[in-house]
C-alpha cells in the first residue's frame, strides 16, 4: 500500500474556487483562485507536533 504524498482538494462557491494544498498528511496551503493563477495563497506552518501555528502569504 503506497502513502499518499501530495493531494489538491477543491472546493467551487458563488463564482470562486478555494483549493487546499495537502502534502504528507498536513494542510499545506489555501489558493483563493485558481493554482498557478492570480489567485491569493495563504501558506500554513506547523509546530513539531502537526498543528498548524501560523498562516502566512510568504513560505
Amino acid at each position: 500500500m503506497g502513502v499518499l504524498l501530495f493531494n489538491v482538494d477543491a472546493k467551487y462557491t458563488v463564482n470562486q474556487l478555494t483549493s487546499y494544498v495537502y502534502a504528507l498528511s498536513k494542510q499545506m496551503a489555501r489558493v483563493e483562485g485558481v493554482i498557478g493563477g492570480e489567485g491569493e495563497v495563504i501558506y500554513y506552518h506547523h509546530d513539531n507536533l502537526g498543528s498548524t501555528r501560523l498562516m502566512t502569504e510568504r513560505w
